[in-house]
């Protein structure tokens, strides 16, 4: 009842702004990832003409958002309206049906529906990729680029160096989720970025693990420093992140930065762009600490399963990647990029079936690619089930499973 009062109050305002195509977009503003991804998906979703060409209008005071430098980028493409006076007095304008648009969600065309934008996104960015290219939403700015020259040369490191971003997700808040992973299990891979000469900054909060102390490593999450603007300034201008699936990688997505993904969980998601690369979490069964097949999960609702409740509910467990695993996920990426990366006609048709899989749910058929060490190594995982399975080869994999528990 009030819904419907608020609604017809504000109509003669509302009506107006309806008739010259503005839109107030309904981004959550209190959480960098939807900060980052919600903005993305309405911005691509109108180059492809997917929905309506309205101007979108975001409403938001600067200490009501998660990221205040990251929303002013943003106002490159759309309307950021940041006074208080006006942004309270537009509220409850753009709560009318008239004007309001449901940012968390997308309109898919061919009859596929409005989804969440994850899984929008995957459709959205293959169609982007296809018409477009791999061209990046957002360009860091000049007065970003000097911010990271002399943060670097405050750290003692050469302004010109490359740098990679590091963010992984950890239960800091209390909450569990099955995105959350070990930052030691990255360390070899840190090593391994430092030793070709990168530098690694790890970004986050305070309350976050501290990184024991590396040459060429950068915890930012424990600096004087830390500031939004400079989780930012690192992010965008990286010459990939390394992490988890959490809200930075959407950062680093709508600036066109290469991400490198491991522990990826659900199973049934991905990376998003064909410059990142991702291996998910094995499923294991608690009963014998067995892992679950690839399609053992991506041919049925396990690939939906998300908090740790569902999963134990299931008679299952996450098992976290291996530092090994991480290491070789990152060297491919530094290969990949420097030109040096190959593979075979195996490895190849392994991608295929893993991506054929996933595209079992057509929503989620991502154009990211699979760490190609790590489908060698779980190759009986990927085939089982097919006539030429690698039967010896899994069993290796299998038992790498239940040592690492």
């Amino acid at each position: 009842m009030l819904r419907l009062l608020t609604a017809l109050l504000t109509a003669p305002l509302a009506a107006p702004l309806a008739l010259c195509g503005v839109r107030f977009l309904t981004v959550m503003l209190s959480r960098v990832g939807h900060l980052a991804l919600e903005p993305a998906v309405w911005i691509l979703s109108g180059r492809l003409g997917w929905r309506p060409r309205f101007r979108g209008v975001i409403l938001a005071r600067p200490e009501e958002t998660a990221n205040w430098h990251l929303l002013t980028y943003w106002a490159e493409h759309l309307t950021v309206v940041s006074r208080p006076w006006l942004v309270g007095l537009l509220r409850a304008v753009a709560r009318n049906p008239l004007v309001q648009h449901d940012s968390y969600e997308a309109e898919l065309p061919g009859g596929a529906g409005r989804h969440i934008i994850v899984p929008a996104i995957y459709g959205i960015q293959a169609a982007y990729q296809r018409r477009f290219g791999s061209d990046p939403l957002l360009r860091p700015r000049e007065d970003d680029r000097h911010r990271a020259r002399e943060a670097l040369e405050r750290c003692g490191a050469d302004p010109d160096s490359w740098w990679i971003t590091l963010h992984v997700r950890e239960a800091h808040d209390g909450r569990a989720t099955s995105r959350n992973s070990d930052i030691e299990a990255y360390l070899t891979a840190v090593s391994a970025v430092t030793a070709r000469g990168g530098i690694v900054i790890r970004i986050g909060a305070p309350s976050m693990k501290r990184l024991p102390p590396m040459p060429g490593v950068i915890d930012d999450a424990h600096s004087e420093t830390r500031s939004d603007v400079m989780d930012v300034v690192w992010l965008s201008q990286s010459r990939f992140f390394l992490g988890s699936n959490s809200g930075p990688l959407n950062v680093c997505y709508a600036f066109g930065v290469p991400c490198v993904v491991p522990n990826f969980a659900p199973m049934g998601h991905g990376a998003y762009t064909g410059r990142d690369l991702f291996i998910p979490k094995l499923y294991v069964r608690l009963r014998d600490g067995k892992a679950l097949t690839f399609a053992e999960v991506l041919r049925s609702p396990l690939r939906r399963l998300y908090g740790p409740g569902e999963f134990a509910a299931a008679g299952l467990t996450l098992v976290d990647n291996t530092p090994e695993e991480i290491h070789d996920l990152v060297t491919e990426m530094m290969d990949r990029l420097d030109g040096t990366f190959t593979t075979t006609a195996d490895d190849d048709r392994r991608q295929e079936r893993f991506h054929a899989l996933l595209a079992e749910d057509p929503l989620y058929a991502t154009s990211s690619h699979v760490g190609r060490d790590f489908l060698r190594d779980h190759a009986a995982l990927l085939e089982m089930g097919r006539a030429d399975a690698p039967r010896e080869r899994g069993h290796r994999a299998t038992t790498k499973v239940l040592q690492r528990r």
